[in-house]
């Protein structure tokens, strides 16, 4: 693979000059699609369903599972879609800097996963998001941009190991062994300049190829929690502790004018997490305005941790902060739980008094509702009578089942009741 600073390679093998055209004549259509036909609109009551690439059933992965997924998506009362089309390190899109053999392979067999969603989408009013996990690439060793960028692309820890030396989340043996990161899995370290220019890379691929598309969903915009809590607050554990991360932290510093500052090779307290969470930031954006520059049609969103201090402060995800900046358009929260009165409880609490109330989406965890349907019917009532956008299903895999359309139907007759009380 050519070195990730040959942009000009980038723009040749992707057609720039063609998908450009083709990109701008398809904006032009939508405007005057507007302009003449100012009917067309999407439904209130927003309604999104998450199709995750490799769940219990991989919808891309055959001809066969495609067919089923076209089925599902066929006149289901979802008003956005949001496909998966990068996780561990594989796309479900043509790419240079991504693992593109899902994509090859479907091709192979007369179909583009993603070209298809988009159409059939369009042809019923529904919105169509690309879904891509950013900085988490859970197993995958063999991931291009590991391969490309080495360990100094993955998250190193303040026991001198990076992520992935772990087995099941734990670190090796140390003398913290009850050290473990929340979400198992090889995570990149945000802050390294050649993992955020890799990703901008791959960003770019998907929105020149895909022009079409309604929005772009980054998922994993985070850094993994860890535990447990007394050796991270005595600073025994903790991540993001890279040679360069470090240097840059105390170069931040001193640009600021700080005074007698003592340098540590694993600081701590309340200004490092401050640039842990600038790290985070600083790629959503980097991203996000990559994306409302070439294609400002598309919508930015991210999937969130509900808590927005566990976010903040943990996992370093500052999404109200992110809402404010204008850095991402909608936030969907992600609430699983079985019981309603959790699910209200977690969704008033996000939602707050704050201005940014009509730009969450409220995460339910349909497969954790598969045998409580009632439930599933009030945190849908509860969502959709709130200030929130509307509600996101998680997800495709768990609603394809019996139980599962069972719920699909039960969604279905609650918006139908709730439109003829209108």
């Amino acid at each position: 693979m050519e070195d990730i600073g040959g942009f000009s390679l980038l723009v040749e093998d992707l057609r720039f000059t063609y998908i450009m055209v083709r990109k701008i004549i398809w904006i032009c259509f939508i405007v005057l699609l507007f302009l003449v036909f100012p009917i067309f609109s999407f439904s209130d009551d927003r309604v999104a369903i998450w199709v995750e690439l490799e769940g219990e059933h991989k919808p891309f992965h055959t001809a066969k599972e495609f067919n089923h997924y076209k089925k599902f998506i066929d006149g289901s009362p979802y008003t956005d879609i949001i496909c998966q089309v990068y996780r561990r390190g594989r796309s479900l899109f043509p790419s240079r800097y991504a693992d593109d053999t899902l994509y090859q392979n479907a091709k192979k067999e007369g179909f583009d996963p993603l070209e298809y969603t988009i159409k059939k989408a369009h042809s019923q009013n529904k919105k169509v998001h690309a879904w891509i996990n950013l900085l988490r690439v859970l197993d995958n060793k063999d991931a291009p941009i590991l391969k490309t960028l080495g360990e100094r692309a993955i998250l190193e820890d303040s026991l001198g190991h990076n992520l992935s030396d772990y087995e099941d989340g734990k670190p090796p043996l140390t003398k913290c062994a009850n050290c473990k990161i929340g979400t198992p899995g090889i995570w990149l370290e945000p802050n390294n300049k050649e993992v955020v220019k890799y990703l901008k890379f791959i960003v770019l691929e998907l929105i020149l190829n895909y022009p079409e598309l309604d929005g772009v969903h980054f998922d994993m915009a985070r850094s993994p929690i860890t535990y447990p809590k007394y050796a991270v607050e005595k600073n025994i554990y903790g991540l993001g502790y890279s040679m360069e991360a470090v240097r840059d932290y105390y170069v931040e510093l001193i640009k600021k004018g700080e005074t007698n500052i003592v340098k540590k090779r694993y600081p701590s307290g309340s200004k490092w997490r401050k640039f842990r969470q600038s790290q985070v930031t600083n790629l959503v954006r980097d991203l996000s305005s990559l994306i409302h520059k070439v294609s400002p049609h598309m919508e930015v969103s991210v999937a969130v941790i509900p808590n927005y201090t566990l976010a903040k402060n943990k996992a370093y995800q500052d999404w109200k902060l992110w809402l404010k900046e204008g850095i991402v358009d909608k936030a969907f929260l992600m609430i699983y739980t079985k019981g309603v009165a959790s699910f209200k409880k977690r969704m008033d609490a996000s939602l707050g008094d704050g201005f940014y109330s009509s730009k969450l989406y409220m995460g339910i965890g349909a497969w954790l509702l598969l045998n409580k349907q009632q439930n599933f019917k009030d945190q849908v009532r509860l969502s959709m009578n709130s200030k929130a956008s509307g509600v996101a299903l998680f997800s495709y895999s768990n609603l394809r089942n019996k139980k599962g359309k069972k719920l699909i139907k039960i969604l279905k007759s609650y918006l139908k009741e709730k439109k003829e009380k209108r």
